[in-house]
């Protein structure tokens, strides 16, 4: 059977995917993927396009419900993209996120001696996120994408966002009336520290060579006037090109600070935050509990602004911060006078820290980006470093290096699973591996 767009059919929901989707099947044996359904459920869907991991479908109607089933706090979940999982009881949720979590250390065939988790962050915790904007002839909507489509969500509510963030969404839809013309779009990074907001403007039209680095005036003034009104900490143009430190300073109009284990931060704007202060919290504090007596010298790779940086310095750690990002390491210079703290400019993706200037150190903090950290793991594993404290944000590439780290003789100790991403599949993780000897 070869699905068609107009292809009804009624199958019975096996399973959560990895995405969160509802995983059927055809006669077959072909995977079907439906948002918006739980295991157990009899679902009516209209057959989409098909893929090589199986065909996409749309919901069209119930024929049985799942006991675990639960009213959606959203009006726009099952079309919006940001959450998958708002149906999902909290017994249920919990348990789906955990088993993303074994399932994928068990194909790389790492098994922590123990784990804890997950521990979840609240609704309106978030306090970073992207939207997009874009303009047609008769409107302008501001929101997430809806679910695998280039479509935006005009967003009416957001209960992951903070209360800050969420209600700036109605302002923006009138100040970028008069800013984009039809046809044009671009994605606001959105960023909220102790309530002060900081928001940076990345149109989509890429940038061409020998462009002028400047806005025009009336955009100019319009962005400082609805960062007035608003009381925005900051507004800042990133024009859309391969630079990623090119950003203009439209309307900066206080310091916007994060505080990092007492210490305030100016990060770069647009710079990477976790995404909620509860999460953040406990991931610091995995962090520092891994430590032993023997802890004295740490080097924090991917070390961002501080997150964790400053965390250890405060309880005395002799810590070198290592980060490519040349704002975010002026950054950490910038809010450290007179801190034991060292820093390191270093791309670690393609120049890691080599295994003898690892042997330094007494242990190895590391926050790599989702693609997780091949190249560094493998120095690692030749190094003479006994302990690794790994923060990862993805499943997947941390299960990868983690078999790495398995092969240079370290086990995975504890395993922390930590949610910030309310009602998505994403997880954060804190991995403390230990070397059983000298390698």
């Amino acid at each position: 059977m070869v699905p068609g767009m107009k292809d009804f059919i009624d199958i019975t929901i096996e399973t959560l995917g990895a995405r969160g989707d509802g995983i059927g099947r055809l006669e077959g044996g072909q995977k079907v993927f439906v948002p918006a359904v739980l295991p157990g459920e009899r679902v009516t869907v209209e057959l989409g396009e098909a893929g090589q991991d199986g065909v996409r479908a749309r919901l069209h109607g119930f024929q049985s419900s799942s006991p675990d089933r639960v009213p959606p706090p959203c009006i726009h979940f099952g079309i919006c993209g940001g959450c998958a999982l708002q149906h999902l009881n909290d017994e249920s949720y919990r348990r789906f996120k955990m088993e993303q979590v074994t399932g994928a250390l068990n194909r790389a065939g790492v098994t922590p001696k123990s784990i804890e988790g997950p521990f979840i962050s609240p609704p309106h915790a978030r306090r970073r996120a992207v939207m997009a904007a874009y303009r047609d002839e008769e409107k302008l909507v501001v929101g997430f994408n809806e679910q695998r489509s280039i479509k935006i969500v005009d967003q009416q509510m957001c209960p992951i966002l903070k209360p800050r963030l969420e209600g700036l969404v109605p302002a923006l839809r009138v100040a970028l009336m008069g800013i984009l013309q039809a046809g044009q779009g671009l994605d606001i990074a959105m960023m909220e520290s102790g309530g002060d907001v900081d928001l940076v403007m990345r149109p989509w039209v890429k940038k061409k060579k020998g462009d002028v680095d400047h806005l025009p005036r009336h955009i100019m003034e319009r962005l400082a006037a609805f960062a007035e009104e608003n009381d925005i900490a900051r507004v800042s143009w990133q024009p859309s090109s391969d630079n990623e430190e090119e950003v203009l300073q439209v309307a900066w109009r206080k310091p916007f600070t994060i505080d990092f284990s007492g210490v305030r931060v100016t990060p770069p704007a647009g710079a990477f935050l976790q995404a909620t202060q509860e999460g953040e919290d406990l991931l610091a504090a995995s962090v520092l509990a891994a430590f032993g007596k023997k802890t004295k010298k740490v080097v924090d790779l991917f070390a961002g602004c501080g997150t964790f940086t400053f965390a250890m310095a405060r309880a005395k750690y002799k810590v070198h911060a290592v980060e490519g990002f040349a704002p975010a390491v002026e950054a950490l210079r910038s809010a450290m006078p007179g801190s034991p703290v060292t820093v390191e400019r270093r791309d670690l993706t393609h120049e890691p820290l080599l295994h003898k200037e690892l042997d330094q150190y007494d242990a190895v903090v590391l926050d790599p980006p989702r693609v997780g950290a091949a190249e560094q793991v493998k120095m690692i594993k030749r190094s003479q470093v006994m302990l690794v404290v790994y923060v990862s944000c993805s499943v997947t590439s941390f299960a990868k290096d983690a078999a790495v780290l398995a092969e240079g003789g370290f086990y995975l100790d504890k395993l922390t699973v930590v949610d910030q991403f309310l009602w998505s599949p994403h997880v954060e993780l804190v991995g403390v591996f230990r070397r059983k000897s000298k390698y």
